[in-house]
């Protein structure tokens, strides 16, 4: 069938009388998703969903099951697992205001003999879609999958590979009026969504860029040409020579062309819903970042609903600091047991808030299988060696008692003391990352700091008091003094290393205060256990306490430092006892693989295994 698509004539809202409609307000989203069976949860429109979890959760998958359900519900999936159950769908807009958005992306047909009823079709497609059709599905609040390719227009799709093509060129439509079949057709039609992405290329690549019309194939040139661009009854020559001399965005490197071969389609056809996988791929940590935060922004100016996977804590970052409403769902898979959590907007907002927070790598957390809490950078350093070891050590052994996770599967974040831990497992947890604390085995010390660090791990407290306060009764008779000698070796050892990072450090108050420190704490029967580890519970009845009181504490993912301290792990064996320059004396001398360090590291894994309920 041959049709005139260049035909002039009544338009489709006088043909039908329907009266004009706000093309504006025409949006569709995921009001919420059902996981695995489980009870729904909601998603913020506008605003952005970021799906992750560790590798071969199923991050990729649930964005398909996703997109599928809302443009072929009911269609086959050849997934071996089910993950998305359900969606609701939502939309916005009068069919009035959704004829006014769909008209500029489509021809119109009056009735004919050829086409019986007033009709749009898309370009590059055959199906002619009724207007009264289209304003009837739209009305009666039926499926958008109903909606035939006018859905595609409401909600992109992209994986990590298929961005690139967002920044080829395309050829010039061929008759002046007809619909835009690219993003480069519609930064043509809109001058002002081109001016929108080249304020955001040059914001994060500082390169301005410039839409070449005058070749065969419509091109985005990167820099900007240094003379005004001609009118048509205007030479042309200069013009095109300078034009000439920009280089070709498809020449850019991979991570410019991935991010902006993303946000091209995203600003040229204004998606109400928005589903990527990986946007992050191609690029560097920083660029990540501007791209969650353009994310983002986009999503919160444009009134659109953004749907992601990704495995990039600096991309997570930006989109929280974009200040659009953000929502985090954490996908986990042990085996073929398989759960999702959700972190809301509010608590990503107070885990932002806290500096401390902020600038850890806590969020990189929320891609890992294990996350597992020290006091501190350098313990966290030792613990990840001794796990290497540890894996590398039992590498295939099906003897092995506890199951070994690759080492990258484990994450080991430090608290900056204890204080902090309770605070970092609260935030963890509430996305349902598996949590491990490992703090010195002094934390007894203070009942309330391990009572609240057992709560923030989703333990109870009243099961380990009794055997807590047994164990702890030896230690909290009055100090006794103690030789000056000792005293002396102590705080010589803390000066020397104090001249060591700074020869002219003044005897100011914090020196003052971290060297009385050390006098109490010698003078605190507390202290024997940081000198001597559980072997300072006495044999009484404090002893049998202490160990079903850290065998409880293990069930609910505190695993104290039996040695005492990191530094017991040495002994006697390095000549550096404390400071900075203790870590690579005990790596280098293979201190991480000895057998208290392997042990505790059996103890943590111990620990996560029957946190997730696994067999012995």
């Amino acid at each position: 069938m041959q049709i005139d698509d260049s035909q002039s004539g009544p338009t489709w809202a006088s043909e039908l009388g329907i009266g004009p409609g706000d093309p504006s307000k025409v949006r569709v989203w995921v009001r919420s998703v059902q996981l695995f069976n489980q009870p729904s949860w909601d998603l913020p429109a506008p605003g952005v969903t970021a799906i992750v979890g560790g590798n071969n959760s199923g991050k990729s998958t649930f964005l398909r099951q996703l997109h599928n359900q809302l443009l072929s519900p009911g269609s086959e999936t050849l997934d071996p697992v089910e993950i998305v159950s359900g969606i609701t769908p939502a939309r916005a807009g009068t069919g009035p205001d959704f004829l006014s958005w769909f008209a500029p992306l489509a021809t119109y047909f009056p009735a004919s003999y050829d086409v019986p009823e007033p009709s749009f079709r898309q370009p590059n497609t055959n199906w002619f879609m009724s207007v009264r059709g289209l304003l009837n599905e739209w009305e009666g609040g039926i499926r958008i999958s109903h909606l035939g390719p006018a859905a595609q227009s409401l909600v992109f799709y992209a994986d990590a590979m298929s961005r690139f093509g967002s920044v080829g060129g395309v050829g010039q439509r061929e008759n002046p009026a007809d619909p835009p079949t690219h993003p480069l057709h519609h930064f043509q039609d809109d001058v002002t969504l081109l001016h929108k992405l080249n304020a955001l290329s040059e914001r994060i690549f500082q390169q301005s860029l410039t839409l070449d019309e005058f070749s065969a194939t419509m091109r985005l040139r990167v820099g900007k040409v240094d003379i005004p661009a001609p009118a048509r009854d205007q030479s042309q020559r200069p013009y095109r020579e300078a034009l000439a001399k920009l280089p070709l965005l498809e020449q850019q490197g991979d991570g410019m062309k991935s991010l902006l071969g993303l946000v091209i389609p995203i600003i040229a056809a204004a998606h109400s819903t928005v589903i990527v996988d990986e946007p992050e791929a191609f690029l560097h940590p920083p660029q990540a970042y501007a791209l969650g935060l353009a994310l983002g922004e986009l999503a919160r100016d444009s009134n659109a609903q953004v749907i992601l996977a990704t495995h990039d804590r600096n991309l997570l970052g930006g989109l929280v600091a974009s200040n659009a409403p953000l929502s985090v769902i954490r996908l986990n898979r042990e085996g073929n047991t398989a759960s999702a959590s959700q972190l809301s907007h509010d608590q990503l907002r107070e885990l932002w808030d806290d500096p401390v927070l902020q600038y850890s790598n806590v969020l990189d957390g929320l891609f890992h299988r294990i996350v597992v809490l020290a006091e501190a950078e350098r313990d966290c350093r030792f613990y990840q060696a001794a796990l290497d070891a540890y894996a590398e050590m039992n590498a295939g052994d099906q003897a092995c008692r506890y199951p070994v996770p690759p080492p990258s599967d484990v994450l080991f974040v430090p608290s900056y003391g204890k204080a902090g831990m309770f605070r970092l497992a609260e935030v963890l947890r509430a996305a349902a990352v598996p949590v491990i604390a490992t703090p010195d085995l002094d934390i007894l010390n203070e009942r309330s700091k391990i009572e609240q660090l057992v709560k923030s791990l989703g333990g109870e407290w009243s099961p380990l008091d009794k055997d807590y306060t047994v164990a702890a009764q030896p230690f909290r008779q009055p100090t006794e003094s103690v030789l000056l000698a000792q005293i002396r070796k102590e705080l010589l050892r803390a000066i020397d290393e104090k001249l060591k990072e700074d020869p002219g450090a003044l005897h100011n108050a914090d020196i003052k205060k971290e060297l009385g420190g050390i006098i109490r704490a010698k003078e605190s029967r507390w202290n024997l256990l940081k000198e001597f580890g559980v072997q300072a519970f006495n044999k009484g009845a404090s002893g049998p306490a202490s160990k079903r009181l850290l065998a409880t504490l293990s069930k609910v993912g505190v695993v104290p430092v039996e040695v005492g301290e990191l530094e017991r792990f040495a002994g006697s064996d390095l000549e550096v006892a404390k400071g900075k320059d203790w870590l690579p004396a005990a790596l280098e001398a293979d201190i991480h693989k000895q057998r208290p360090a392997q042990s505790h590291i059996a103890k943590i894994l111990n620990s996560a295994r029957e946190l997730a309920g696994l067999p012995e």
